[in-house]
């Protein structure tokens, strides 16, 4: 069991950061979870983000550990278009969800992989370990080989 820090940066399409607008990226477990022997209940966990280069960093527990398996960080934003009105007026939520792995400091090194320890890669080339899922099965070689990690 882990914990790993992820950087990332919040812009707009424009590569503009929300400068201003006091956003706020959330990470929220989509269940709660037990990791050896830390019970976590599925309370959302607030980034840091730099409002002005929108620079960006959370720590987070791996999931590839997590009971039950399949929970991971469903990742949601939101801003204020004016600061005298304190209620958020806009949000966005990341389409997947997000599994991570030991030794993952980058967002982008992560988004739109998959990470779960209960998918199954299959292919000739099944012992690339560059591949975040729990089990490869080589149908040439007849090997499987599991991801440790």
């Amino acid at each position: 069991m882990a914990t790993v820090t992820l950087s990332f940066t919040l812009s707009d399409f424009g590569w503009v950061p929300l400068e201003g607008l006091f956003p706020r990226v959330r990470f929220v477990p989509t269940d709660a979870g037990v990791q050896g022997s830390r019970l976590m209940p599925d309370k959302p966990v607030y980034a840091t983000v730099n409002p002005t280069t929108g620079a960006g960093t959370v720590t987070l527990s791996t999931t590839h550990d997590i009971l039950p398996s399949g929970v991971g960080y469903r990742i949601q934003i939101d801003w204020l278009m004016n600061p005298a009105d304190p209620e958020p007026k806009y949000w966005a939520e990341w389409p997947q969800v997000l599994y991570l792995v030991p030794g993952v400091t980058d967002l982008g090194q992560i988004l739109g992989k998959e990470v779960r320890n209960d998918m199954v890669y299959v292919g000739a080339d099944a012992d690339r370990s560059d591949l975040w899922t729990g089990f490869q099965y080589n149908p040439v070689t007849g090997n499987i080989y599991q991801r440790i990690g």
